[in-house]
């Protein structure tokens, strides 16, 4: 807010220091008039936020001044945000001290004030702003004359009796002028008549006569309120005398752009009504050009536009005017409009909506034509049901053709005042306007900005979104980028394609009028190769060649044999992109996205940000990994934006798909081994032919997680492909590299269930082409809507010079630990990006609160909590892929997890499978959906299951001490997190400590510095440990299992594992751990790997070795890698009880409270009697 000696300065002449700050120290006062209005509102609020030095503000407001200030005014949702940055304490006697209602009329003599309200006003008053006005199109001509000429003049002549007056800001309207088509300048309505006599004439006149004369009177005028504010001006002008004077002539006044929040609005005057009526349905077609220039400004524009015109114009006797509006700076014609609000209105659910046909806003520039659609759509219908109820029908039938019958009256109103503005050409000039906005210095342009450019599609978003949430007042979400675009209900249609073949088969239009290339902008850099001629550079090169000498020595065969080998190895391995094969490819992807997905999100700035980065270096597409449509989705959008085709690293398991192998190795992917270090031959011709591939700037996708997250965590990243591909650039074989994180969220995936198979210890199911036919069913279900996000691009260059800047010896291009690092760092990098960029959807959400109250929650908790979760997740950074209201995104959520919910006595709760050993297998798929937002609230959950377990052990818990303990928990659960190793753990447990403590939900007491929750923070606390005492039940769980290997018994991992799982089942048999998800082998193979970093256990191959061995064979000899079969065993001294008894303690004391174990002595003897199949282990 602009304080003290913060004010706008325009050549040379300060407003804010006299406005605001006199010599004297006395404030200016502000009178205004219409504060119950849409502009007056916003004047107001924009008046209590940012020139909070303004001395007291009059606000006229007829009938009972205070009432209403504090009903109307005061209780808006406008002042929602104020009340928020002050507090509504605070704020409420901020504006007491500040703003004085006072009741008054300006069509009376002196504004009908009492002699005291009139004293003050006129000794503290010093600038005038009159936004009262009588907006209605067809108000009868002498009430339009009382209220916008007599009313003006009233407030003017008064203001010239003011002991102080600096200024008289009259808001006007551009389209005083709208007699005359064509360009005006900031110039008085050329009127040819006398004013004050047309006044005089128009109240003299027999009411009964006045609405056959005014067509006549008013002229080229398109209404009544246009000629009246063209009168106005030109008497307010003539008796101006020395009164300094400012006309500020708007456009069509919408919704705010982005103060005091974007899309703010309460009025359905002007073009928001044509736009609300289309959303509920009752408006899809008006008469007007489409072509024609609509002259929509947004109302914070207007508002920081009168408070410059005040700048220019206070103490000055002069007169100036000020257009603002966008037809000169901005223009959009209203096809635009039309085509960006009915995408709104057709993606978002209006509860009031009247027609639920998908809207299509359209204009009909035939005036016969509109006639006749009106009548055959509207009129008709509404006057044969009007017929039927009034004859035969029931009172709800009766009186359901009432409201027809008004709403249909409403449209005849709305396109007779709307068709002059939809075809005639207008364009205002706003010269002065911003000439005096750019006078401002830096700083204030900032506060005040003109803000007459911006984006429109995004502002008639917001336009929709406000109309939604303010006039229809539905609990709606602001729009997002991420949720405008859905390639599945609303395709991307370019020119080509809208001829009379691509509306019959759009499908195959689409799929064939999208251009094929991998150089879009790249040419002269990149390089396109036939297949043949990569096979030829690869198996030629010395790596290839070193390699083929290496294996014929191993081996003892002959070079043709190894050759053959290599080529064998390269045909298996390389694609072969096909223009035709990527055309079918797509066509089939469309239909088959249609059938099983609700929508297809796609933001388009990630977009943008690709194709404008395409000529900086080869582009490297690195998607978030949660299920095999991952690379068909990315594919397919990028081919929906005529992007160059990635090449995408797959997994040698497509190969046994018969025929898919085929599509998708002709669709650009090449295969790769899960693991090939021990084979030389295999490595060296991967690493060259991804480096050829590199080198001629041919795009390559893979997946830094390496494999599907099962559990929807983000898995730690792997770093062999990134480094292959980062080589060519470190030999400067390329200028940069451009990596692209992608983040791809799905409301149900298709795998799911298979995933929590394979956590309770099924075996993969391996791909097969009998597979896919019997999967077929999938067609047959709804999948949700899939969301996908191109984060913003990481070039390797300025990630290298960013670490060089901090690190001055850091030169990864010789080193190779600073390579290494470098790799290292990058690769965490696109994994917090990737973690960052992430959507969050429904189900997510829904799964979340089931989770957290799995004995039951009913519909109305669910929706609250859900309403309270969604919000947090904003707070945090996140975002919510779900702009409808609660109710509607738990209904949509539930329907999803139809099978995974279940309702018992109007409660919700996991549902329970009937499947032989299955019955609780819903949690873990629920644990996957929840597990999208874990990233969020893993820091405050490993914080507050500390502080609950220190509360309950001691009941005294400083700071320093939680911050401790908390390290030991974040460190036992570093694998199930992907934490950055750049950061200090204990930096990032701090802050967080010191955010819970900023929120409320801790408190620090002043008199010993202990730390204790608060009661508002009980919920808060108790729901996000739940989140982490699944994990720790699985700790503890693994490590109570490690007793089995006492004391020097040797077990196979994969036998380990197995027991842990086993053990873990009966243990939430038995009540010994509360959450089922805590059975997961993945957690649990976690836990091997966390034991074994610890030094708890080890980890080694019964061989010793993995070496490869001579194995004859006839004449030939085959190279034979030995399989890792590794073996698990304590480690001294964990193989002693009291070590082990004192480990598995340290992590029982983080649990959820239900047993006694970690505070019994003899830990074995106790484990033992509770689960004796331990001892035979």
């Amino acid at each position: 807010p602009l304080v003290g000696c913060s004010r706008i300065v325009l050549g040379g002449k300060s407003l804010l220091d006299e406005f605001i700050l006199m010599e004297s120290c006395v404030k200016w006062g502000v009178l205004l008039t219409g504060c119950t209005g849409f502009v007056g509102k916003v004047l107001l609020e924009k008046l209590l936020r940012d020139v909070t030095e303004v001395g007291r503000i009059f606000v006229i407001i007829r009938g009972n001044a205070e009432s209403r200030f504090w009903s109307e005014i005061y209780e808006s949702k406008i002042m929602t945000r104020l009340k928020s940055e002050r507090g509504e304490r605070e704020f409420e006697a901020f504006v007491r001290s500040k703003v004085v209602p006072v009741s008054g009329d300006v069509q009376q003599n002196e504004l009908g004030l009492k002699p005291k309200d009139l004293e003050m006003v006129r000794q503290q008053a010093q600038v005038i702003v009159h936004c009262a006005a009588t907006v209605d199109f067809k108000e009868r001509l002498d009430k339009a004359v009382r209220q916008n000429v007599l009313g003006t003049l009233n407030l003017f002549e008064l203001a010239k009796t003011f002991n102080h007056l600096q200024c008289f800001v009259h808001v006007s309207t551009a389209y005083v002028n709208s007699d005359r088509q064509g360009f005006h300048q900031e110039k008085l309505p050329p009127l040819r008549f006398d004013c004050e006599e047309m006044v005089q004439m128009i109240l003299q006149m027999n009411p009964d006569d006045i609405d056959k004369a005014t067509p006549g009177l008013i002229g080229n005028y398109p209404n009544t309120y246009t000629f009246t504010k063209a009168m106005a001006e030109i008497i307010l002008k003539n008796r101006r005398g020395n009164v300094p004077l400012v006309f500020l002539r708007p456009t069509i006044i919408a919704s705010a752009l982005v103060e005091p929040v974007p899309g703010w609005i309460d009025s359905i005057a002007a073009v928001a009504a044509a736009v609300l009526y289309g959303g509920l349905g009752l408006v899809t077609f008006l008469p007007g050009d489409k072509t024609v220039v609509a002259d929509i400004v947004p109302v914070d524009s207007v508002i920081n536009g009168i408070l410059i015109s005040i700048a220019k114009q206070s103490d000055i006797d002069g007169f100036s005017i000020f257009q603002v509006g966008t037809s000169k700076a901005n223009p959009v014609q209203w096809l635009d409009l039309s085509t960006y609000v009915s995408m709104y209105w057709r993606q978002h659910n209006v509860e009031k909506r009247i027609n639920h046909t998908p809207l299509r806003f359209r204009f009909y520039k035939n005036q016969s034509l509109y006639e006749t659609q009106f009548f055959l759509k509207h009129k008709l219908p509404s006057t044969l049901f009007s017929t039927y109820a009034k004859h035969l029908g029931t009172k709800k039938q009766q009186k359901e053709a009432e409201l027809l019958e008004k709403a249909t009256r409403s449209m005849v109103a709305l396109s007779g005042a709307f068709v002059h503005f939809t075809t005639n050409h207008w364009v205002f000039d706003v010269s002065e306007m911003q000439k005096t906005a750019n006078q401002l210095i830096d700083s204030e342009r900032s506060v005040f900005p003109l803000r007459l450019e911006f984006e429109w599609e995004h502002y008639f978003r917001f336009l929709c979104y406000g109309l939604q949430k303010y006039v229809l007042k539905e609990d709606v979400r602001p729009p997002t980028d991420v949720l405008k675009i859905d390639l599945v209900q609303e395709p991307r249609r370019m020119p080509g394609e809208r001829t009379f073949f691509g509306n019959m088969f759009p499908d195959a239009t689409w799929a064939f009028s999208r251009k094929y290339h991998q150089n879009v902008g790249l040419d002269g850099l990149n390089t396109l190769r036939t297949p043949i001629e990569t096979k030829g550079l690869v198996l030629k090169s010395s790596r290839v060649r070193t390699a083929v000498e290496n294996l014929m020595k191993l081996e003892d065969i002959s070079e043709a044999e190894a050759s053959k080998r290599a080529e064998q190895v390269f045909d298996r391995m390389a694609h072969t992109m096909t223009l035709k094969i990527m055309r079918g490819l797509g066509f089939f992807l469309r239909k088959v996205f249609r059938r099983i997905y609700q929508g297809l999100h796609v933001e388009e700035k990630g977009i943008d940000r690709i194709r404008q980065n395409l000529g900086n270096g080869p582009l490297l597409l690195v998607p978030s990994h949660r299920s095999y449509v991952d690379f068909l989705l990315l594919s397919y959008v990028l081919y929906e934006y005529d992007l160059p085709l990635p090449h995408i690293a797959a997994g040698e398991d497509f190969l046994s798909i018969l025929f898919v192998n085929w599509v998708f190795r002709n669709s650009g992917a090449f295969f790769m081994r899960r693991s090939f270090k021990h084979d030389g031959l295999y490595t060296a011709i991967f690493t060259e032919y991804v480096q050829r591939l590199v080198t001629d700037w041919s795009p390559i996708e893979f997946f830094i997680e390496g494999k599907r997250s099962r559990t929807g965590k983000s898995l730690h990243p792997k770093f062999g492909l990134l480094s292959i591909c980062m080589e060519p650039f470190l030999q400067n074989k390329v200028p940069d590299l451009t990596i692209v994180p992608v983040s791809i969220s799905y409301e149900k995936v298709l795998e799911a269930e298979l995933y929590s198979n394979e956590l309770l210890g099924e075996q993969k199911i391996k791909e097969s082409f009998s597979g896919l036919l019997k999967a077929r069913s999938i067609l047959k279900t709804n999948f949700g809507r899939v969301n996908i996000i191109a984060n913003a691009p990481i070039s390797a260059k300025a990630f290298i010079e960013k670490n060089v800047s901090q690190k001055p010896n850091f030169n990864p291009y010789k080193d190779e630990a600073d390579k290494k690092q470098l790799t290292s760092d990058l690769a965490y990098a696109i994994t917090s990006s990737l973690n960052q960029g992430l959507t969050i959807t429904t189900t997510a959400i829904v799964a979340t609160v089931v989770l957290a109250h799995r004995k039951g929650i009913t519909f109305e908790d669910l929706v609250t909590k859900a309403e309270w979760l969604r919000d947090d997740i904003v707070l945090r950074g996140g975002s919510v892929a779900y702009e409808g209201v609660s109710k509607n995104l738990v209904s949509d959520g539930l329907g999803l997890l139809s099978n995974l919910v279940t309702k018992v006595r109007q409660n919700y709760i996991p549902a329970l499978f009937t499947e032989t050993g299955k019955m609780n297998q819903s949690a873990l798929i629920l644990d996957y959906y929840r597990n999208q937002l874990i990233h969020l609230y893993a820091q405050d959950g490993i914080i507050a299951c500390t502080l609950l377990s220190l509360l309950s052990q001691n009941g005294n818990v400083t700071k320093d001490h939680l911050i401790k303990e908390a390290l030991f928990l974040r460190d036992l659960l570093g694998l199930e997190f992907v934490n950055d190793p750049k950061k200090d753990p204990q930096s990032e447990l701090t802050n967080t400590v010191d955010s819970l403590l900023r929120r409320g939900v801790l408190r620090q007491n002043t008199s010993d510095a202990t730390i204790d929750i608060t009661q508002n923070g009980q919920g808060i606390i108790t729901f996000v440990s739940q989140m982490i005492w699944p994990l720790i039940d699985s700790y503890w769980t693994a490590s109570i299992s490690l007793i089995s290997l006492q004391p020097n018994l040797r077990v196979q991992r994969k036998v380990l594992v197995e027991r842990m799982q086993w053990i873990a089942e009966k243990m939430f048999a038995e009540g010994q751990i509360s959450f089922y998800e805590s059975c997961s082998m993945e957690i649990l193979q976690n836990t091997v790997d966390l034991f074994a970093n610890w030094d708890v256990v080890v980890v080694e191959d019964e061989s010793n070795h993995s070496a490869p061995q001579q194995k004859k064979k006839g004449k030939k000899t085959k190279a034979v890698v030995v399989q890792e079969n590794p073996y698990v065993n304590l480690k001294v001294p964990f193989d002693n009880d009291a070590r082990l008894h004192q480990f598995i303690e340290r992590i029982s004391k983080f649990k959820r409270p239900l047993s006694d174990y970690a505070t019994q002595t003899g830990l074995r003897s106790v484990v033992m009697t509770d689960f004796p199949v331990l001892a035979k282990l």
